[in-house]
């Protein structure tokens, strides 16, 4: 089984790498919008996101529409493995 979504990297104050994943009915602007709300977090990447959970391993790739053709990168899948670390069972 494969579950696609969509994904935001930011970094913090602090800088740590933080991953958000959300449904890919919504829309990469308005998710980002809701966590720059404050001052600090700093947004790296958008995307989508696909979890192969026959192969215990998330795939990021493509980019965001509504924000401007911000891409993934090839360092997001360890981002979102550290984040989301989904293990089959």
């Amino acid at each position: 089984m494969r579950s696609e979504f969509k994904y935001l990297i930011f970094k913090n104050t602090e800088l740590q790498t933080l991953a958000i994943i959300f449904p890919k009915e919504m829309s990469h602007k308005d998710v980002a919008r809701i966590h720059r709300a404050s001052e600090g977090p700093r947004l790296i990447s958008a995307g989508f996101c696909m979890w192969f959970a026959a192969e215990s391993r998330w795939s990021a790739y493509g980019k965001s529409e509504s924000l401007n053709g911000m891409a993934a990168r090839p360092e997001d899948v360890e981002i979102l493995t550290q984040s989301f670390p989904l293990h089959q069972e």
